[in-house]
């Protein structure tokens, strides 16, 4: 190989991809061609082996590429060193250079949201970012290589701006307009950049748009505004089947979150709770509480048998926005923590060994300390089936129907969720021929509403007894507690928990009302047939 040449595609400045004709002499068998720009190599062919072997070869040289480390041009608009080396077969290397231009245009590539103020920023709600509670920025994005120095001029009334370029190598953006929607917007000195300052933009609780003339645009969410009003709600395990106003009397099992507050923005909104000493003696404990419909939390570090005055004294959203005026925003006096012991008295059974179908008798009376205290400190003590680790409500104490297949317990709760449970020893002996359970199937939706009704399908057979006959209730989880899941189709307060189910010809079907609060739920029914063999099933449904 004794002679290499440069042939460019046309005269004039290069743009974007173009071809590189590379000449050699006849007769050269070359191996290898690199393209080098400034030096740096930009391309390389591999040739050795076709045949026959060609004068001229193409090599493509991106001028418009970008350095991966700074995502910029890594040739700027202007003169360059454009070199071609040749190596043939031999390794031996020939080189030719010449001068080339580049003249690729700027461009607008996107808009970049920034806040520093705030580490809680951004906050992803509703299928948006939010920022907030502090200065927010929006940088033009620009593929800089002409080299100018673009900024930003206007005001926010209109809320049009100009992005004007100064200096640079030919190849600049002319001035562009840029629009701003939803808050107030100024200029950053000197950079392609607007500010969207928290004290222009107080009352902004919505989202903002930024669109760079027909080009790219970028929408999110700008929130200063903090939440309004609020209440506490209050869930004791196995006193309530839902969230509802604190009582004066409830455990350390108390769950506790907050409801009600306002925001048009990010949302994400707990709530401060401060439980002062009504008697004004005593330490005050402060606790953050969870927005409906949470399941709620405990609160800790609160004394027993000390009366309180639960304050909500703040709600603040999920970038920090916070309401905490100087009085409480409402308040709930006189709520006494009553963790007690329950006690069970005089636990008797008429027949520890009954045949299944007949009636046996349950004696029991319970005692709590929170009796004393209240009027309200009745204790309720009730028979419940234990069907593994399920404790099924089954009715108060007296006489009981043997059921095969089941255990019993006698349980008391009070007002405050306090608890007892005493296993009977009962053990249900089965005289009929047919000693096989009913078998019960259940097909629940996968998820559900808080508040809305949950369809309850599924079927029931048996190997005697006709499906038709076959006798069916329905239970909805209340707690789990003490190592045991909580059915119960009445709460303290007599409230009939509502769980309808039928069974036609052997098909069940009914329905549940979800709790006003999310999590796992659990739905049993049982089934009965003709001499009283119990089976069951279950089925969860998450409600969100």
């Amino acid at each position: 190989m004794t002679s290499v040449g440069i042939t460019l595609p046309e005269a004039g400045a290069l743009k974007g991809t173009v071809n590189i004709g590379v000449n050699v002499n006849e007769g050269a068998r070359v191996k290898t061609i690199v393209a080098k720009v400034d030096g740096q190599q930009v391309n390389q062919i591999t040739v050795q082996g076709l045949r026959p072997q060609a004068l001229q070869y193409t090599i493509s040289i991106n001028t418009a590429q970008l350095d991966p480390t700074t995502n910029q041009p890594k040739f700027l608009n202007g003169t360059h060193t454009l070199t071609v080396e040749v190596t043939d077969v031999n390794n031996n290397t020939k080189s030719a250079s010449t001068q080339v231009t580049f003249l690729n245009d700027d461009y607008v590539r996107g808009l970049i949201v920034s806040q520093t103020d705030n580490p809680k920023a951004p906050v992803t709600a509703q299928d948006i970012k939010w920022y907030g509670n502090g200065d927010v920025y929006v940088t033009v994005d620009i593929v800089n290589y002409s080299g100018a120095t673009y900024t930003i001029s206007g005001t926010s009334s209109p809320d049009v701006f100009t992005l004007s370029a100064s200096g640079g190598a030919g190849g600049s953006l002319t001035s562009t307009d840029i629009t701003v929607t939803g808050a107030s917007a100024v200029p950053v000195s000197g950079q392609p950049q607007l500010k969207f300052a928290k004290s222009n933009n107080s009352l902004v609780s919505d989202s903002v748009t930024v669109q760079v003339a027909s080009g790219p645009s970028v929408t999110f969410g700008l929130d200063n505004k903090h939440p309004n009003g609020g209440a506490i709600e209050a869930r004791r395990p196995l006193v309530d089947f839902d969230f509802g106003t604190p009582s004066n009397l409830f455990n350390s099992q108390t769950l506790f979150r907050g409801t009600g507050a306002t925001d048009d923005g990010v949302g994400g909104i707990v709530y401060t709770v401060k439980f002062v000493p009504s008697s004004g003696v005593g330490a005050s404990v402060t606790a953050t509480l969870p927005d409906d419909p949470s399941a709620g939390v405990t609160v800790s570090g609160l004394t027993n048998g000390m009366q309180y005055n639960l304050q909500l004294v703040a709600v603040e959203d999920a970038l920090g926005n916070k309401n905490e005026p100087e009085s409480p925003i409402v308040t709930y006096d006189n709520l006494t923590l009553a963790d007690a012991t329950i006690t069970l008295s005089g636990v008797s059974v008429s027949n520890t060994n009954p045949s299944a179908g007949d009636n046996f008798t349950v004696s029991a009376t319970a005692s709590s300390e929170v009796e004393s205290t209240t009027t309200e400190g009745e204790v309720v003590v009730r028979v419940a089936l234990k069907l593994g680790t399920n404790l099924v409500d089954y009715g108060p104490v007296g006489p009981v129907k043997a059921l095969a297949g089941a255990q019993y317990v006698v349980y008391a709760v009070d007002i405050a969720g306090n608890y007892a449970v005493k296993d009977l020893g009962v053990t249900v002996s089965q005289p009929a021929s047919d000693k096989t359970a009913p078998s019960v199937t259940l097909n629940l939706p996968s998820t559900a509403t808080p508040t809305e009704s949950i369809t309850i399908a599924g079927s029931v057979s048996d190997d005697v007894t006709a499906a038709g006959s076959i006798s069916v209730s329905g239970y909805r989880s209340q707690a789990t507690v003490g190592g045991y899941t909580w059915f119960r189709k009445v709460d303290w307060f007599r409230k009939v928990e509502e769980v309808e189910v039928a069974n036609s010809n052997g098909t069940l079907s009914g329905s549940a009302t979800a709790p006003n609060y999310v999590g796992s739920h659990t739905i049993l029914v049982t089934a009965q047939d003709d001499v009283s063999n119990l089976g069951f099933a279950t089925g969860t449904v998450n409600v969100q």
